[in-house]
């Protein structure tokens, strides 16, 4: 039926709504009656309104159209748009669990968005959607998106499900609405069950923390709702939630935040489908045939130099890494960890390491296989490790700071808890079996804490546990024994008898106690250089004086001819921290770079570190309170620490 409104009529109705009309959505309106008020007399149809909830294949005639919720420029209520988000939520179960948002469907598959850290763990995986069915998932297919914590999920259905509308983070405000949908809970089926909650952002940051993560929203979240979509008032998709943190311990008070869905679209389009890369999946068992020497005249075969992979020299610039003992090639690990791909670089050492000890099917290394777990192999993952990560990474990092915790192959769960929360995989007085979800972890070195990386996901029960509030069982000090003694392997020369390397090293020992007053353990050298002979007073140039000293101490080291040795620089606590720290960095490489410059040490084996106030041998102050200047003195030190 047709209506005619005169000018009068709209000028009366215009009156109406103006008295009854609170809102800003009327108000809207109204603008639109005063506009169209001044217009001439015109016959006028109303235009039947969008149906809701309704895919674009359900309106449309045409075949095989995208299962796409239409985006809405009309504002719907919380109750409407839950409605329709739960249709394109999915609930991940798994080795670990989570949820995600469906994003695409071509020809009946289907492809969830969700957080790489909630399917990174290799095993089996189930996608539930929003009709109780479960849908198996290919691991073979599961894709990492480079750089991000995210990942794309398939799955095959031939039923009807919605896909979101992907929307635009870049319009995202402090103090906007937003809404998250997923299903929390543990690893037990009943207790996951969909939950929706209204939020509103309260800051976007210009540089994203690690991983992408740069929108921050009021509200804790629960484990489970890892990959969860984050939307719009419109119910428009415009980032996945991955993670929540404590800014204030007191009150547990912090924030939930999600990488916006625009970091996704960028790397959609720099790197298409096809060429993406499936993720965490462990490379394919080198067979006997790959193994064997080629008779190619461009290959020279490996070189061993202390139990340590040399880089094999080929006729291209490429320098080849290749295990002699597993015939595994590092070399895609080292041009990662040149390039500063930290989060790659952990990656594809989880793979090797898994591979390198005979474990693929299972997933993760056992005792058995750490026990048997070739030297080679292990030694040059962690000289890579260490050469890129200035001494600071790498497995011998991490084992020197287990033993000093007093870690051995008998420690349980109390020293297991301390030595997490030394390496920065645990919080300080979190529960027993509450460890960082992957997305937290700093694949950073220059704010990671020391032994932080590689984070060992290759070994069971450290980032998860298989019974919360049980024993933890862990190899840990298994590894950390295969790691002592592969180490030795590569750290003493191999000398023609035994005879003669116990010689060699008692007669540099007895030098550098005699002339160095150095100490010695079961597993270093510590050669104590007191910053006050080596340097004038806030200086980090070598002084004159002390060339004789330096002397000494190359010549011993030459000897030895070591492939890594450890400078580290230390102030008292006079000052402020951050300039002790940056002195003692430089005083590190001050003495790094004399004996690199006057010996036959090459520089990329000394590994210059300062650690300013942070590792005193004595006290600053008397118990009194007063000034130590005898315990300052002693530490004010530079220590050049050997491997036995």
């Amino acid at each position: 039926m047709n209506y005619i409104f005169t000018r009068n009529t709209a000028i009366a109705l215009l009156a109406i709504a103006l008295t009854s009309c609170a809102s800003s959505q009327n108000a809207g309106k109204i603008e639109s009656l005063i506009s169209s008020s001044s217009e001439p007399e015109v016959a006028t149809t109303p235009e039947p309104q969008e149906t809701e909830d309704i895919p674009q294949s359900a309106t449309s005639s045409e075949e095989n159209q995208p299962k796409t919720i239409t985006q809405s420029s009309s504002v719907i209520t919380p109750q409407q748009l839950n409605r329709r988000v739960k249709q394109f939520t999915v609930r991940i179960d798994g080795m670990q669990n989570g949820s995600g948002v469906i994003i695409d469907e071509s020809d009946n598959t289907y492809t969830v968005l969700t957080n790489w850290h909630v399917v990174q763990e290799p095993g089996q995986y189930t996608i539930q959607t929003s009709d109780g069915r479960e849908h198996q998932v290919d691991y073979q297919q599961i894709k990492q998106l480079s750089g991000v914590d995210l990942a794309l999920v398939k799955f095959t259905s031939k039923q009807n499900y919605q896909v979101a509308e992907v929307g635009d983070s870049d319009y995202l405000s402090e103090g906007q609405a937003v809404h998250l949908a997923g299903y929390p809970g543990v690893k037990t089926n009943n207790d996951r069950i969909y939950r929706f909650y209204n939020l509103n952002i309260v800051s976007l940051l210009d540089t994203p923390i690690n991983q992408g993560y740069s929108v921050l929203y009021e509200g804790e979240t629960i484990s489970g709702m890892s990959g969860s979509p984050l939307l719009d008032d419109n119910g428009n998709l415009v980032g996945i939630h991955g993670i929540y943190r404590v800014e204030d311990p007191a009150i547990r008070k912090g924030s939930s935040y999600a990488i916006p869905i625009n970091t996704y679209k960028e790397l959609v389009a720099e790197q298409p489908e096809p060429t993406d890369t499936v993720a965490s999946q462990p490379s394919p068992v080198a067979t006997k045939e790959d193994t064997k020497p080629t008779s190619d005249s461009t290959t020279v075969q490996n070189k061993q130099v202390d139990n340590i992979i040399a880089p094999q020299e080929t006729t291209d610039e490429k320098n080849i890494v290749k295990s002699s003992e597993t015939g595994i090639n590092y070399t895609r690990l080292e041009e990662l960890l040149a390039t500063e791909n930290w989060q790659e670089a952990h990656q594809e050492t989880r793979d090797l390491m898994i591979q390198a000890g005979g474990r693929e099917e299972a997933g993760y290394l056992d005792e058995e296989s750490i026990k048997n777990f070739p030297c080679q192999d292990l030694n040059t993952i962690d000289r890579l490790w260490s050469k890129y990560g200035d001494g600071k990474l790498g497995f011998n990092t991490q084992r020197q700071i287990w033993e000093n915790m007093g870690g051995n192959t008998s420690s349980g769960n109390d020293t297991l808890e301390k030595f997490s929360v030394k390496v920065g995989w645990k919080k300080e007085n979190s529960a027993r079996d509450e460890f960082l979800e992957y997305s937290e972890l700093t694949f950073n070195p220059q704010i990671a804490v020391e032994g932080h990386l590689p984070p060992l996901t290759f070994i069971p029960s450290i980032f998860h546990a298989n019974n919360p509030g049980s024993t933890v069982y862990t190899p840990l000090p298994q590894f950390m024994y295969r790691v002592r003694t592969c180490s030795k392997t590569s750290a003493i020369p191999q000398l023609d008898t035994t005879e003669n390397l116990t010689a060699s090293n008692s007669i540099v020992q007895e030098e550098l106690i005699e002339d160095l007053n150095a100490t010695v353990n079961e597993s270093e050298i510590i050669v104590p250089l007191s910053t006050d002979v080596l340097f004038d007073f806030d200086r980090s140039d070598i002084r004159e004086d002390a060339i004789s000293t330096l002397k000494k101490l190359g010549q011993a080291i030459s000897k030895l001819k070591l492939k890594m040795i450890q400078i580290a620089g230390h102030t008292d606590s006079k000052g402020f921290e951050a300039y002790n720290l940056q002195l003692s960095q430089k005083r590190a490489e001050a003495v790094a770079a004399w004996l690199s410059n006057n010996t036959d040490i090459p520089r990329e084996n000394l590994i210059a570190k300062g650690y300013g106030e942070t590792q005193p041998v004595t006290e600053n102050q008397k118990p009194n309170g007063e000034d130590n200047p005898e315990g300052r003195a002693k530490n004010r030190r530079v220590e050049v620490i050997i491997p036995q």
